[in-house]
């Protein structure tokens, strides 16, 4: 989830001699261990994610607050969102392999959850989530009624757990972590150790030096095996001496394309030009990867209520405004019809909401000049400023106003367009219409159509996108809604959500639309995570909520919520009152 230009770049680029010869020990001793952990018993591995998830909340709320000054800020509200991400998120992985190597240690198989009414002899479709009654209470008290689905890809077997029928003989990892979301090396790194059972380097992105030390706390059940290790050099020299190690035996990283080409083809364009034309990739071992997507919002037309469009102007700028838009799942392009006689109140609503919301801290490295390159390409942009920062204190200098892009019809060449082909990772974003395909039997139906073609064909990436359906609209249009469900070739297809809602959820996958991509073109990348059920062939996730939803994220002003209510829930999901109790009485 990193910005489309090398993270690596923006680090110093010296480090000390010792601090190598650190790295050389640490890797040294994970490969001399890694054909240990690859012959751990079922009984071993669980025993260590039990030990790591117990240790998730030992030092949550000081790891909330480093997380949150990363963000340059301190907020209440911040650490709250913080620390409810890490237990949701980290916490339900690890729920979802501990029930997976549970059911295989007890009955010799992976637990399999039921076929969806919608699967087809070409495709088989799971309904993966809610499953059992622990999962239903969540849904139930969490008021998300959200479903998940795994499609697996056509034509391939549709097993599991290729590393536990199979293992292998001890692979080494290099996991590359993300600089926007703490959590996501922490998930990558699991990932790897369960799922494709390897020992595993984490090298921290410089931006999250201040949390390395409460991951690798958490980890230390694994690192105590010989099984984990972590680096915060910074500069670049360290990272290739991890990647391009001969003790290496495979990379997965999170960031942008531009970081994994350089990783894989080399750093300078005429030697990617030169490997590339000879297929003779820099970097000789596997890498997997979840690399971004100019992400789009296909907005149905329908009989909206205006407090229907105010709900979800309101989760729109949430997802544009959230982490300063610094996610590979920030809404970027938002698709109208062109038929739609409530697409410009849809438009207005949307920017009333951004002004009225503090501006969060442009914290990330090179934001400013992605947002000055789209802003060369559309000068005609509006910027809306609500003229309070989110943080007054922040460090990061001056926010930077959302800037909105409208683009007055569907472009004549859609290939060459500015917004469609690049990922800004700053808090832009641009509105196009769509005009409906000629002859379908209504505008609803025609603009599914032309929507979907469009954001398969024209939009770069496939990492995550959303549809936004009208329940009366659905009511009237089943199948087509279907039809664009299953059409949308995105790794993660939300249906009147915001995608960050199918990141949770362990028993989906995470990652780009797996269809032929490769290293030579990567696209949103190879490999998914999460996949608690690990099967081999996940070709996407489809999440749906009801059209207004409790679960959605709002603005904090709409959704506040307190630090103390964080812990509370944060605990409960835990372990119950007695991680309540732990959270709310030791804790600040």
């Amino acid at each position: 989830m990193g910005p489309p230009a090398a993270a690596a770049a923006d680090a110093p680029a010296s480090t000390a001699a010792p601090a190598y010869a650190e790295l050389d020990a640490a890797m040294e001793k994970l490969s001399a261990n890694k054909a240990a952990w690859a012959a751990a018993s079922l009984d071993d591995r669980i025993a260590v994610l039990k030990e790591i998830r117990g240790r998730l909340i030992d030092q949550l709320i000081p790891w909330s607050r480093a997380a949150a000054g990363i963000r340059c800020t301190q907020r209440d509200g911040a650490v709250a969102q913080e620390t409810v991400l890490t237990v949701t998120v980290v916490g339900g992985q690890l729920d979802g392999f501990i029930r997976s190597l549970e059911a295989l240690r007890s009955t010799g198989a992976l637990p399999r959850p039921p076929a969806a009414p919608t699967s087809t002899a070409d495709q088989t479709v799971l309904d993966v989530f809610p499953q059992g009654w622990r999962e239903r209470w969540l849904n139930l008290l969490g008021a998300t009624g959200l479903q998940v689905q795994l499609y697996l890809q056509p034509g391939k077997p549709d097993s599991q757990g290729h590393f536990y029928r199979q293992p292998h003989a001890g692979k080494l990892a290099v996991v590359l972590g993300a600089g926007n979301q703490h959590h996501l090396a922490l998930s990558d790194a699991l990932h790897m150790a369960v799922v494709e059972g390897c020992a595993v380097m984490l090298k921290y992105h410089p931006l999250m030096a201040p949390v390395a030390p409460y991951i690798d706390y958490v980890m230390e059940p694994l690192a105590s095996r010989g099984a984990y290790a972590s680096s915060t050099v910074p500069d670049l020299a360290a990272t290739q001496r991890l990647l391009y190690s001969p003790l290496t035996d495979c990379v997965h990283m999170t960031g942008g394309t531009a970081t994994h080409d350089a990783i894989v083809w080399g750093s300078d364009p005429a030697e990617q030009a030169r490997r590339r034309a000879a297929n003779d990739p820099l970097l000789k071992v596997p890498i997997t990867s979840e690399l971004g997507c100019v992400t789009p919002w296909l907005v149905v037309p329908g009989p909206w209520e205006d407090k229907e469009i105010q709900h979800h102007a309101r989760a729109l700028a949430e997802g544009l405004a959230s982490n300063c838009s610094c996610n590979c799942l920030a809404p970027k392009v938002i698709m109208l019809a062109e038929e739609w006689p409530q697409a410009d109140a849809f438009v207005a609503a949307v920017k009333a909401e951004l002004a009225a919301m503090p501006q969060p801290a442009a914290y990330y490295p090179g934001i400013r000049q992605r947002y000055e390159a789209f802003q060369s390409a559309y000068p005609q942009a509006e910027a809306i400023a609500s003229g309070q920062p989110a943080d007054p204190d922040a460090a990061c200098g001056p926010p930077l106003p959302f800037l909105i892009n409208e683009l007055p019809s569907w472009p004549a060449d859609p290939s060459s367009e500015y917004a469609f082909r690049v990922e800004p990772f700053a808090p832009v974003l641009t509105f196009v219409r769509v005009p409906a395909v000629a002859g379908t039997a209504s505008v609803e139906q025609g603009f599914m159509s032309a929507a979907v073609k469009a954001a398969n064909e024209h939009l770069w990436g496939t990492l995550s996108c959303t549809l936004l359906v009208h329940p009366a609209t659905e009511a009237a249009h089943g199948p087509a809604v279907r039809a664009a469900l299953d059409g949308l070739q995105y790794g993660t297809v939300a249906l009147n959500a915001w995608s960050a809602l199918g990141f949770a959820p362990a028993a989906g996958g995470w990652g780009g639309f797996q269809a032929d991509q490769s290293v030579a073109d990567v696209g949103s990348g190879i490999g998914v995570i999460h996949n608690c059920y690990l099967f081999d062939h996940v070709q996407k996730t489809v999440i749906r909520t009801p059209f207004v939803c409790a679960a959605h994220p709002l603005p904090e002003k709409y959704a506040p919520m307190p630090l103390g209510a964080a812990k509370l829930v944060a605990g409960l999901v835990h372990s119950g009152p007695v991680g309540a109790l732990r959270l709310l009485l030791r804790q600040k």
